[in-house]
């Protein structure tokens, strides 16, 4: 580049020696300058410093028989201290800031040492101000469920391996956390246990087989009458001791596009991992609280109902907790 300054500055200055003499110096000037200051611009290599921010970033990998996919954990809390039995960990969208602070308020607001709860969601941002928030670069479409529900699992087995479960509950969803721990901690009915799963269990559901259907499934992709039975997806307690096992069974199965049937029908089937059914436990509408279901007593003492699902607004989050904490059992 010097040699090549060189000579423009030789042929300028030869130039000079004819007319219009002062145009020309100007000329042969603007190259010295250039000639002089070239080498002070710093060197900037734009691939070097991607390679090396991404190299900070641990890979995650979610591998089926018929697809791969890579994922980063882009924000996190960090991991889980010994005291920690309840990991709670809620699926959200990046948008919903006001769904995910209603819920810190009403009935994520119950503070034990034996219970951490989360956020998770997917964002194209590297931050965010939240810290309960665990923050992944997977794409936010239905379709990627499966691969969100992987990102938990994962989350609980590298950071919080310790914690006896992992609950995985949708924003829509409303708890009473006093009453589920009373129920894990129950040591004179076996309802759940590190080795199983407990929810809302569904039993001879039908796949639905017409095309413009949401959850349509082919035969070819799933011959069978029948799904296995499986957890209602809106929420499901996954004991620490399956985690590892469910997350090893998908390299051994096809992609789904049904987050639950996947999770804790065929894969929880392939590993035979039981299902404890919470059915008398879980309301899976509004409509249900006022039902004499919702009424019945556990141990003659608090109210079955732990839980339900179908709250979409911060009011109904707000009202729905609000009933719920009120429902007197009838002993």
């Amino acid at each position: 580049m010097k040699i090549e300054l060189l000579q423009i500055l030789q042929t300028n200055i030869s130039w000079c020696m004819r007319p219009l003499w002062k145009i020309c110096i100007l000329s042969a000037s603007i190259y010295v300058f250039v000639f002089l200051n070239y080498e002070k611009r710093p060197s900037i290599s734009f691939e070097t410093e991607f390679v090396e921010e991404n190299k900070t970033e641990e890979l995650f990998y979610a591998n089926f028989t018929d697809n791969s996919f890579a994922y980063q954990f882009l924000q996190h809390p960090g991991h889980c201290n010994e005291s920690v039995e309840l990991l709670i960990i809620v699926l959200s969208v990046e948008k919903n800031i006001e769904i995910r602070e209603t819920i810190r308020q009403t009935w994520g607001a119950s503070k034990y040492e034996n219970v951490r709860l989360n956020f998770l969601f997917s964002s194209n941002i590297s931050t965010t101000n939240e810290t309960d928030v665990i923050l992944t670069n997977l794409a936010d479409t239905y379709d990627n469920l499966i691969l969100k529900v992987h990102s938990l699992l994962s989350y609980k087995s590298t950071f919080c391996p310790n914690a006896s479960y992992v609950l995985k509950i949708d924003e829509d969803v409303i708890l009473e956390i006093p009453r589920l721990l009373a129920r894990i901690q129950n040591s004179s009915k076996k309802i759940s246990s590190e080795d199983s799963l407990s929810c809302y269990v569904w039993k001879n559901a039908l796949p639905k087989r017409e095309r413009n259907n949401k959850w349509y499934i082919p035969r070819s992709f799933w011959p069978a009458k029948y799904f296995p039975n499986y957890c209602d997806g809106p929420m499901y307690l996954v004991g620490k001791n399956s985690v590892d096992r469910m997350l090893n069974e998908t390299t051994k199965q096809k992609l789904w596009k049904l987050e639950d049937v996947f999770w804790t029908g065929v894969v929880t089937k392939a590993q035979n991992i039981r299902l404890f059914e919470w059915n008398s436990f879980y309301l899976r509408s509004p409509d249900q609280m006022k039902s004499s279901g919702a009424k019945k007593c556990w141990r003659k003492e608090e109210p079955l109902t732990i839980t339900c699902h179908g709250f979409k607004s911060t009011n109904e989050i707000k009202s729905g907790y609000s009933e719920l904490l009120n429902v007197t059992c009838n002993k």
